[in-house]
């Protein structure tokens, strides 16, 4: 398969006030060619200029060499892209500066000229005595939750209205460890409902939101939210299975919102983190899995390679379907599954259960191999998936992938095991074009 990438990071560091490294962007369409990106920024001392040394732990401006001891925010702007053209538009009021990480661009609906877009972040908290979460565990100290806005958008003009959430999203299930989510929109009887997806493996959990109004300017509402899917149990969907064939040294997450391919069937992308000393040990074993052949054909040797001293990350993308079990057949799957998930005020259940997914693949895109790619936002239109991406906390990416070249690549989860999973990596070659093949 045939897949396009272009590096945005020059583009939008021309328009943006610092000098920094410019990483894990999210992307949503507002109309046409018009999108609006966001992208994380860090500077180590912002009185100095940026040091572009691709050895990024020796460079004392990048993350990994200062320990994230630095200038972190995010930027939110809009954009005209078009093809390989990608020009930043300088509007007022634009671009939006949040102390937020990671953001997630979730485009929710369309109302009138206007477009209503979700954001999700990752923020810090301190001293919330109030703030109970997952556990029992208090934030009296500090948590890394998910906060969120609601930013409105003219299409027309371009004007905005950004609300801030009055307190992080789903407090009562969530825990600094897993700060990454998937929003989506489920419309059912008239209804609009918006979920969460908290965690893909060992089965695919998902929570339902309510955004009560605005009061003082704020968002309430969204603080607890009802977890819509059973509980996992001893029942492991493929992903699950993968964690545990690889010793739980392989986490799979949730990294961008989903958008619907067709009637009760959605799309995103995930990523797949693996402990870079576990690899090690793989290039050194005799084992015959994928992934230590991958690990032997890939971490080991020469090579202009600089890993986080951590992980590498991978993505995928993956499908979902969303039924109704109402419908005889669907009752067989509930039986056989024993998954499903029920809306909040509402005794409709569903199922929302993994169905297809690629490969897990990472990019070089760069001269050094990084070994980390993180997808934080996806575009869905009718020729094809954008997924924006960044590589080695540094630079920022699109990746498009024909829709049609997409669903060869998606394979039906009937026919995968964690043993025939596999693990890819390709190099950008001539005009942005890299070679994925499975």
């Amino acid at each position: 398969m045939k897949v396009r990438d272009i590096d945005i990071t020059e583009a939008l560091r021309d328009v943006l006030p610092v000098d920094s490294f410019l990483f894990n962007p999210s992307i949503a369409q507002v109309t046409g060619d018009t999108y609006l990106v966001s992208v994380r920024s860090y500077i180590h001392n912002i009185n100095q200029a940026l040091d572009l040394n691709p050895i990024l732990l020796q460079n004392p401006q990048h993350p990994w060499g200062t320990d994230w001891a630095g200038t972190d925010v995010t930027y939110i702007l809009p954009m005209i892209i078009t093809g390989d053209s990608v020009q930043p538009l300088i509007a007022t009021g634009w671009p939006i500066v949040v102390p937020v990480q990671d953001t997630r661009i979730f485009r929710f609906m369309k109302d009138g000229s206007h477009i209503a877009f979700i954001l999700t972040y990752n923020e810090r908290y301190e001293g919330f005595e109030d703030m109970v979460i997952k556990a029992g565990d208090l934030c009296d100290d500090f948590c890394y939750l998910i906060g969120w806005s609601y930013l409105l958008v003219d299409i027309n003009s371009l004007d905005y209205s950004y609300l801030p959430g009055q307190k992080p999203l789903c407090m009562n299930i969530s825990n600094p460890v897993e700060k990454n989510w998937s929003l989506w929109r489920y419309d059912h009887n008239e209804k609009i409902y918006l979920m969460v997806s908290y965690a893909l493996s060992p089965i695919h959990t998902a929570f339902s939101l309510l955004i009560d109004g605005i009061k003082d300017g704020e968002l309430v509402g969204g603080s607890t939210c009802k977890m819509v899917t059973i509980r996992p149990g001893k029942e492991k969907n493929i992903l699950g299975e993968l964690e545990e064939y690889y010793d739980k040294e392989l986490y799979v997450s949730l990294s961008t919102p989903s958008y619907s391919v067709s009637d009760g069937r959605y799309q995103a992308v995930g990523h797949i983190k693996i402990k870079i000393e576990y690899l090690k040990k793989l290039a050194k074993s005799s084992k015959k899995n994928n992934l230590a052949k991958f690990a032997r054909r890939y971490i080991s040797g020469a090579g202009k390679k600089h890993f986080n001293p951590n992980y590498i990350y991978l993505m995928f993308v993956y499908q979902f379907q969303v039924v109704d079990t109402k419908e005889n057949k669907i009752l067989k799957i509930d039986q056989n599954s024993g998954r499903g998930i029920e809306l909040t005020g509402s005794r409709t259940r569903i199922h929302a259960l993994v169905t297809h997914i690629t490969p897990a693949f990472v990019l070089k895109v760069e001269e050094y191999d990084y070994f980390l790619n993180f997808p934080s936002g996806m575009v869905l239109n009718e020729k094809e998936t954008i997924i924006s991406y960044g590589d080695g906390d540094a630079s920022s990416h699109l990746l498009y992938i024909a829709n049609d070249e997409l669903e060869k690549f998606l394979k039906p989860v009937t026919d995968l095991t964690a043993k025939k999973f596999q693990f890819i990596h390709a190099e950008k070659g001539r005009n942005g074009v890299i070679k994925l093949k499975a």
